[in-house]
């Protein structure tokens, strides 16, 4: 009867994998399902990106915590606010709107490409702002971490991490 009982025990160790999934398996089914969900809320064109921290072009880090640092996406246009703090080239960098990077237009050369091996998202376009343009480029992984870089023709390059979510329609 003993070894009846040892036998039971040794094949359900010996079992286990095959019925069921393990840990490892796990964490990566949940991460191909977040990566599927970002494919789709980017094809959607209906997403912001909320920034927690830049970084200059000469590695000044900066919490974005209590500043507004915001990208939306809505179809063919972006809305957004990112604080600069890197270097101006010409007057134009500092314009009346506070110094920050600021732009609210159509999408200009807008490319979504699918890293499916990384299981990242880039976004690249170009914006024209009041008095610059921008090309932005952004990288979108599983779960909405979202790291942005922005160059522009006045200013030095500046980055941004985040992360982005689905849009919310307002009520009208």
């Amino acid at each position: 009867m003993k070894k009846i009982g040892i036998l039971i025990l040794l094949v359900s160790f010996i079992a286990h994998p095959t019925f069921g999934q393990s840990k490892k398996e796990l964490k990566a089914a949940k991460k191909q399902q977040e990566y599927l969900n970002t494919q789709e809320l980017i094809n959607s064109k209906q997403y912001i990106f909320t920034g927690e921290w830049a970084t200059s072009s000469r590695g000044k880090r900066i919490n974005l915590m209590s500043n507004a640092t915001y990208m939306k996406i809505d179809n063919a246009t972006a809305d957004g606010f990112f604080p600069f703090f890197g270097t101006g080239y010409s007057g134009a960098a500092y314009s009346s709107g506070g110094g920050g990077i600021e732009f609210k237009n159509e999408l200009e050369d807008y490319t979504v490409t699918f890293n499916d091996k990384k299981q990242e998202v880039s976004i690249k376009f170009k914006i024209k702002g009041e008095n610059d343009n921008y090309d932005v480029s952004a990288r979108v992984f599983p779960g909405g971490s979202t790291s942005i870089t922005i160059n522009s023709n006045n200013r030095s390059t500046m980055n941004y991490s985040g992360n982005t979510k689905p849009l919310e329609k307002k009520d009208e």
